[in-house]
Order: C-alpha cells, then sequence, then structure tokens
C-alpha cells in the first residue's frame, strides 16, 4: 500500500511578475487565454521538493533524483496542494490549484550518486551580447553557459520566503535550496537570447551534493533535442516533428555551485524543457515547415495575396486540417470535443432537433476542420515562399531542392516522413482544439467542461498524445543513417529559410476569440449557445 505524507499547502506566489519573460506577466498572459500571469516552473518544481525533503531530509539534497511535468497554470495568490505517496521507494508528487491537477512528478533516493564525470560538459560562456532568438540560436548540439548567481544572506532568506519553503533544515544547517539550481538551468536559455513569452513544461534534475546558502552557482548545458510537440523532447538528437510554431528544447547540462572558500562542487544534473509560446492561440498551427520558427516567435504578415509556398515543402508537407483529424489520435480528441457539446447543449433544444451524439461528433470535426484551415490561410499570409526558396539555394546549393526530393524517397526516410506526419496530425488537431475552447472562455461561453487532455490533465490520453509524438523522434534515434542526417540537415536550412523571409509583425493583434465568427453561428445551431 502506498504511503502518503502529509498534503504541503502553499499561497502560491508569482515571482517573476517584472521577468523578461511575459508569460509571468497579467496582461500577456491573460491575452493567451489564461487567468492571470504564469507562476514559474522553476518555483512550482521548488513548492514539490518540500515532500521528498520532507522524506528523506539532506540525504534527498546529497543525492536525491526528482522529474515534475507542469501540465496547468498555477496562478499568483491561489492555494496550491502539493501531496505525495510513497510506493517501493518512489514517491510521486502532484500539484493540484482551483480543483485541477497542475503539475505531476516523482522522485527517489538513489542508494548513491550515479557516475559523473564534469569534463563531460564544456564550459563555455554566455554570449557577450543577447540577439532576437532564431534558430541557431539553441542548435542540437550548441553548448550553453550560464551567467554566475549567487543568493546570499538576506537574498538566500528572500528566497524561502518566495517559494513558501517552510522546512527549516535550509537555515538550520545554511543549505541552499535546490530549486535554485533550476533557477540557474532556465537562464541557459535566457542568458543567451533574447525570448519572446515561452513556458517552461518540465524538468528532471539529479542532485550530486547539497549546496550552501551563499554559494555561486553556474550551468553547463547541451541542447540535445528540437521538436514542436507538446511535451518536452526526451533525446539527444535533432528533430523536426511537426508545423507548428510552438517549439521545444530539451537541454541537459549541470549547474556547479563554489563556496566562498573556493572550494567546487557539482551540484546536480538536470534536463530542463522549454515550449516557445508567442502567440500561443496562433503559432502552433503556423504551416510554414517542421519546426521552422525559433521560440517565442511567430511569423506573421498582413499580405493580401499569399505568395507560393516553397518547392522544397513538397518534401515534407503538413497535413491538411480535414486530413489531421482523420488520424486515430485526432479523433479521440474530436470525440471529447463532441462529447462536451453535447452535455453543453440545451436538453429541451436538442430534442426538439433529434440532435445525437453522432450529430455532435459529425458537428466538432467539422469545427475542428473549419478552425484548422482558418489558421492554415491566416499562417499562409506570413512567409514568402520565392524568397525563402531563393535563400535556401544560396545556403544548400542550387540542387538542394532536387535533393531533397531524392532524399525523401529513401525507404529510411520515408518511414521517418511517415512517423512524422501522424505527430504533425494529433499536434495539430490539439492546437485547433485548444483554440476553440479558448475562444470559448474568452467569450465567456459556459461548458460543461473541457475537452483538451491538457486543460484537463488526464495523464492517460496525454500519455498516448506523447507516444504518437515521441515516434519520429524515437524513430531517428534508431535510424541514423547518413541518409537521414543529410535530409535532416536540409530541413535544417529550408526551416531557417522560411524563418528568416517571414514577416513578423501584424498577427500580433490576433487571438482566439476571433474564432467566435466561425463558431457562434453552429454552436447556436446545435443549443450548445443561447441564440
Amino acid at each position: 500500500m502506498p504511503s502518503r505524507i502529509e498534503t504541503y499547502r502553499v499561497s502560491a506566489y508569482n515571482t517573476a511578475k517584472q521577468s523578461e519573460n511575459k508569460m509571468h506577466d497579467d496582461t500577456v498572459a491573460k491575452r493567451f487565454g489564461f487567468s492571470g500571469g504564469l507562476v514559474p516552473g522553476v518555483d512550482v518544481m521548488a513548492y514539490m521538493m518540500h515532500m521528498p525533503v520532507a522524506r528523506w531530509g539532506r540525504a534527498f539534497l546529497e543525492h536525491g533524483l526528482i522529474d515534475a511535468r507542469f501540465v496547468k497554470p498555477v496562478y499568483d495568490g491561489e492555494e496550491a496542494d502539493v501531496t505525495a505517496a510513497e510506493n517501493n521507494g518512489v514517491l510521486a508528487i502532484e500539484v493540484k490549484s482551483r480543483g485541477g491537477l497542475c503539475a505531476t512528478g516523482s522522485a527517489t533516493l538513489p542508494a548513491s550518486p550515479p557516475p559523473f564525470s564534469l569534463a563531460d560538459y564544456r564550459e563555455v560562456s554566455a554570449v557577450a551580447e543577447r540577439k532576437p532568438v532564431n534558430a541557431a540560436s539553441y542548435e542540437v548540439g550548441k553548448w550553453l553557459g550560464t551567467t554566475p548567481r549567487q543568493w546570499a544572506g538576506e537574498a538566500a532568506k528572500d528566497y524561502l520566503a518566495d517559494i513558501r519553503e517552510t522546512d527549516p533544515i535550509f537555515a538550520r544547517e545554511g543549505l541552499g535550496h535546490p530549486g535554485l539550481i533550476q533557477k540557474v538551468m532556465n537562464r541557459a536559455l535566457v542568458d543567451n537570447a533574447i525570448l519572446g513569452p515561452w513556458i517552461h513544461v518540465g524538468s528532471k534534475m539529479q542532485l550530486l551534493s547539497a549546496a550552501k546558502a551563499g554559494d555561486e552557482i553556474t550551468a553547463r548545458a547541451k541542447v540535445t533535442a528540437i521538436t514542436t510537440r507538446r511535451a518536452t523532447a526526451s533525446s539527444s538528437s535533432t528533430h523536426w516533428l511537426s508545423p507548428t510554431a510552438r517549439r521545444r528544447w530539451r537541454i541537459a547540462g549541470t549547474s556547479r555551485s563554489t563556496s566562498r572558500a573556493n572550494r567546487r562542487r557539482l551540484n546536480s544534473l538536470a534536463s530542463i524543457g522549454g515550449g516557445g509560446d508567442m502567440r500561443a492561440c496562433v503559432s502552433r498551427v503556423m504551416v510554414l515547415l517542421a519546426g521552422v520558427l525559433a521560440a517565442g516567435i511567430a511569423p506573421v504578415s498582413a499580405q493580401s495575396t499569399p505568395k507560393p509556398p516553397p518547392a522544397f515543402m513538397k518534401s515534407f508537407a503538413p497535413p491538411t486540417p480535414a486530413e489531421s483529424i482523420e488520424a486515430p489520435m485526432s479523433a479521440k480528441l474530436a470525440d471529447r470535443l463532441a462529447k462536451v457539446w453535447f452535455d453543453t447543449a440545451d436538453p429541451a433544444c436538442r430534442a426538439s432537433k433529434s440532435l445525437d451524439q453522432g450529430a455532435y461528433q459529425k458537428l466538432a470535426r467539422t469545427m475542428l476542420a473549419a478552425v484548422g484551415d482558418h489558421m492554415r490561410q491566416l499562417a499562409a499570409s506570413a512567409h514568402d515562399g520565392p524568397k525563402a526558396e531563393a535563400q535556401f539555394a544560396a545556403q544548400a546549393g542550387r540542387g538542394a531542392t532536387d535533393e531533397l526530393q531524392r532524399l525523401s524517397g529513401d525507404a529510411v526516410v520515408k518511414q521517418f516522413l511517415v512517423l512524422n506526419r501522424n505527430s504533425r496530425a494529433v499536434e495539430q488537431t490539439q492546437t485547433y482544439l485548444e483554440n476553440i475552447e479558448r475562444a470559448l472562455l474568452l467569450s465567456r461561453v459556459p461548458t460543461r467542461g473541457r475537452a483538451s487532455p491538457l486543460a484537463t490533465g488526464e495523464s492517460a490520453i496525454l500519455l498516448e498524445i506523447e507516444k504518437v509524438s515521441e515516434a519520429p523522434l524515437n524513430y531517428v534515434d534508431a535510424n541514423k543513417t547518413k541518409t537521414m542526417n543529410r535530409f535532416l540537415e536540409l530541413m535544417l536550412m529550408a526551416e531557417r529559410s522560411v524563418q528568416d523571409t517571414s514577416n513578423r509583425d501584424s498577427l500580433l493583434t490576433w487571438g482566439p476569440g476571433k474564432l467566435m465568427v466561425i463558431l457562434e453561428g453552429p454552436l447556436k445551431g446545435y443549443c450548445v449557445m443561447k441564440s
């Protein structure tokens, strides 16, 4: 039987209201459909760390392992309940707020720290001059450094107060909280490029020794994957998994602290997953190229007549919205939306029109496809195909488009493209679904529940989606042929070409509320909204 630890209740505090990452700003976050600025993921993870410290004490700080996944926002001033149950040495941790699941994770206490060599992690400095993020900012294989930071004296006390930590071990033994290591690992992103709004979606951290309060902390990090799927990447190779603008990185690295006596200790191995989310409601369906946009940037345009797409897109064209919705996992999402709308519809109105569940399943598919078409057209106005094609030819050679086409006929590449297309289909459908629900939320249309698994935090279906999303990623890991590598290399060049030639201004005024012109009539006709 699992052994439960006493619930730990926290009054959440947004420590990043003045942050450069405007996802923590109330005004900006509300434009994305959130209730307000998000409490940073590193702080939510700090709340979670209270439980293994309560269970194992200093031993956890010296060689504990913890991972966390953030599935729903925690908001400033709201109460958050952290629960934990131990089973066979594994502490399963959950964070709930506003009645919903916000984060899940686990912690264990290995018998000893794992073998580790600092020499495996290259020491580099943070960039001298940060520039707006682009495809080269976080290239796979790139090493990243951070500016040294320390929290000493009052700063250390203030940090413990900010994360609402009540365990006396930190003050009593003069220890630094491991949440500080996560903050520095986040800086591996922030210290090396100027980002738009972005969201931290998960971390895994192996502690190797306990830090002292006031130690100087630096990080050595390496980008091990870039994807565009809903969770963070989970492999150490390059991946382009969907034609969306939400970019995800996995960064693996170490954090090290240096005491005042200049005694160096390695404190942790950590990986952070981040999701670029500039215009979260639009950017994830920008049909430009697989992973065409860097974190936090959505290419936008006010062109009245979209220019033709570059010829190289024929080699990895994404599925249409209608095709996306027919994928098995996508069909499940559509059926979830249909059930929410069926349950929401006025029963008398529904009966008068003889609307059964099958009718709502058709409605859900029709609306998902219509929203997808709308956003696809919006995206088409963002890029300049001829310019992208010219840049691609200049960088990769005049025959690169033909080479891409030829490589796409290779058996290994073909299978990758099949898996990638399935992954894109699910990602696109999730995006359409989330934007529909945000549109209804912003327009104050009440519904009986939510269909988006990201909103409900249902781990079973999230794992199903993750399995589909990871399939091409895992396939590439297992099939690193010369042809596959060259194909991915050309895709990266194509990605940069589209990004560099895209306009980035006008769609920043777009919001999911504008989808109501598509949704309102049908939803009133099907009794979901009042006429």
